[in-house]
């Protein structure tokens, strides 16, 4: 916590050294903003990163005691400049990264961004873009409830997460055409064919795209016999890819019974411990 501490003092000093400097050279305030973001940008990443653990809820822990210390109990607007400033630099950082960290993304929108009325730094039309891409991205949050996802095997059999009798239903989206899909799905295939009469699950594996000769051609020759759905056979009943808010395949999400979901791309390495945190519930 002292280092956090010390971190937020040294953040503010050296905002405070550009904001004077940017005013004294009588540079734009774009300007201004611009050589801060280049200057701090690399250190504000690798010290959030750097975090023990690395998890949302200890990123913004952290997010929290360097704004408190970033502010006075009665904040000058010099003060919440540079808070805004950061606040900023932390959403955009947030909004793109590793999936695990959307929350934090998130957390920043509706606690500080959502309730911005006036900021140097945040513009009503950034604040209303930003309010956007968190409401996309809470929709597969953790706790959150789906609606049911239908999509169609080979011989056109429309299958719904509605009919499953199984616990647990991972939903596995992939691309024939991408690499890292490639070699994560028999992984993924080796760990079904081990564990889902274990963890009582279903994997619905969806190729996402229209290439039916690569994505045929795939599961054949790697004998797959899980639920294989293609969007080349026919268009699903909502569009994955815009609904989970995912850029990158392969992408994975397990939900039960209630569709609700119960882990949100999690690597590979860590299903046991996922299906296990699960059966203790």
């Amino acid at each position: 916590m002292k280092n956090i501490q010390r971190f937020s003092r040294f953040l503010f000093l050296l905002s405070v050294v550009f904001l004077h400097l940017a005013a004294f050279s009588q540079v734009s305030t774009n300007s201004a903003k611009n050589t801060m973001y280049t200057t701090l940008d690399l250190d504000l990443k690798d010290f959030f990163l750097g975090l023990d653990p690395q998890t949302a809820e200890n990123v913004i822990d952290n997010i929290e005691v360097l704004f408190s210390n970033m502010l006075d109990e009665n904040p000058t607007s010099a003060q919440l400049d540079v808070r805004d400033f950061y606040l900023k630099k932390f959403i955009h950082l947030f909004m793109n990264l590793a999936p695990k960290f959307d929350p934090v993304f998130v957390y920043l929108v509706d606690n500080y961004a959502a309730k911005l009325t006036q900021s140097e730094f945040l513009s009503d039309s950034e604040v209303y873009v930003f309010k956007r891409v968190a409401d996309r991205k809470r929709r597969a949050f953790v706790g959150q409830t789906i609606p049911a996802f239908e999509s169609y095997t080979i011989d056109n059999q429309k299958i719904s997460t509605a009919g499953m009798t199984s616990d647990y239903t991972i939903l596995w989206f992939w691309d024939p055409d991408c690499d890292h899909c490639l070699e994560d799905t028999p992984k993924l295939y080796d760990f079904y064919c081990k564990y889902h009469d274990i963890y009582n699950f279903e994997v619905i594996a969806c190729s996402i795209t229209e290439d039916y000769d690569r994505w045929i051609a795939f599961i054949t020759e790697h004998r797959f016999d899980w639920i294989n759905t293609s969007n080349a056979i026919a268009t699903p009943n909502y569009d994955a890819m815009d609904f989970f808010d995912f850029n990158e395949t392969p992408a994975i999400y397990i939900i039960d019974k209630q569709h609700k979901v119960v882990a949100r791309q999690p690597s590979l390495d860590e299903l046991i411990e996922v299906f296990e945190s699960l059966q203790q519930k």
